[in-house]
């Protein structure tokens, strides 16, 4: 799931809308330029994605 097609097309797009949507918006900017927001989304993501990605290597 974490390394299919699908997912890697379907991530991006959500980082292009949510930088667009952040970068166009002149008021209510909720994750302003340096996006933190989405750098802990990413952090998260990767924490639960690590695990998995492990899990399913050790077969």
């Amino acid at each position: 799931m974490f390394g299919s097609w699908r997912f890697i097309i379907i991530q991006t797009g959500i980082v292009v809308a949510w930088i667009a949507a952040n970068v166009v918006a002149v008021l209510h900017r909720w994750d302003p330029y340096p996006f933190i927001l989405l750098n802990l989304l990413f952090s998260t993501q990767a924490a639960y994605a690590a695990p998995l990605i492990l899990l399913s290597q050790n077969r």
